[in-house]
């Protein structure tokens, strides 16, 4: 565990698809990544550049996952036409995330996606112990310190 503010709006969404641990688990070949920078590395080295992160952070369950359900290739090429810098599936699935150089391209993406996936913001600076309200409907994003 590290502290890392990320500097971005963050989108998450999570499709009404359940993937089974056994499955997504089933169907990996984990990479050996002997010799590569940690992840808390890879972030603070690639921050200023999110777009790159993709060459350099890749999540092995993508591949054999996006194969078995095209819809999750489907939605994460829909959010990077939505602008979204960097794009990647959350552990191994069913959920994505996505980081945005500013909020107006993080709502216009969301709006396309709302009506298929859950969908979750949050605040670029966010940190832990802030709790973010009044996000159903996206009207706008509220922020009070959590007791």
């Amino acid at each position: 565990y590290f502290r890392l503010e990320i500097p971005y709006p963050i989108m998450v969404v999570s499709p009404d698809l359940h993937i089974p641990t056994g499955e997504a688990y089933g169907a990996v070949a984990p990479h050996d990544h002997a010799g590569s920078d940690d992840l808390k590395t890879l972030l603070i080295q690639h921050l200023g550049l999110p777009e790159l992160l993709g060459n350099v952070m890749k999540n092995d369950f993508e591949q054999p996952i996006f194969r078995r359900h095209p819809v999750l290739h489907d939605l994460r090429t829909e959010i990077e036409s939505a602008g979204a810098l960097y794009c990647a599936m959350s552990g191994s699935g069913s959920s994505l995330f996505a980081l945005f150089q500013d909020e107006a391209h993080t709502r216009g993406a969301m709006e396309r996606v709302k009506d298929r996936c859950a969908v979750f913001y949050t605040p670029p600076g966010f940190r832990p112990g802030l709790e973010i309200l009044d996000i159903p409907g996206i009207p706008g994003i509220k922020e009070r310190p959590v007791d």
